[in-house]
């Protein structure tokens, strides 16, 4: 947590919570048709990552999963008094993503986000 303590954060999501939001879908999705990078891991290499203040609290980077070229945003934060992201200087370490994970939208969803220290 070097790099978003040195980036004015105060907190983050913890560790074991940090994701990329794939599809985010109140409808029915057909996952299979959208296709799956498949792997267990994902590695994002160093280099390359932009900030972008438009996406609230999230780093963005451009990757290739899979067959799928989308753009992913990984969120840290959801503190309101995080720094604005164009503060932020983009992140150009190594990025290694776990396997992809599908799951019921839950409503009420910030109620049980927990940040902590870093």
């Amino acid at each position: 947590m070097r790099y978003t303590k040195g980036q004015g954060f105060e907190t983050t999501l913890p560790a074991d919570d940090l994701h990329v939001t794939i599809t985010y879908s109140r409808t029915h999705v057909d996952w299979m048709a959208m296709g799956s990078a498949w792997d267990d891991e994902v590695k994002i290499p160093r280099g390359g990552p932009a900030a972008d203040g438009a996406v609230r609290r999230a780093v963005r980077v451009e990757h290739e999963l899979g067959l799928r070229r989308v753009r992913l945003h990984i969120t840290i934060s959801y503190d309101d008094d995080a720094p604005e992201l164009a503060t932020v200087e983009p992140y150009q370490g190594e990025i290694l993503l776990g396997p992809e994970v599908s799951k019921e939208v839950i409503d009420d969803w910030l109620a049980s986000v927990r940040e902590v220290e870093v």
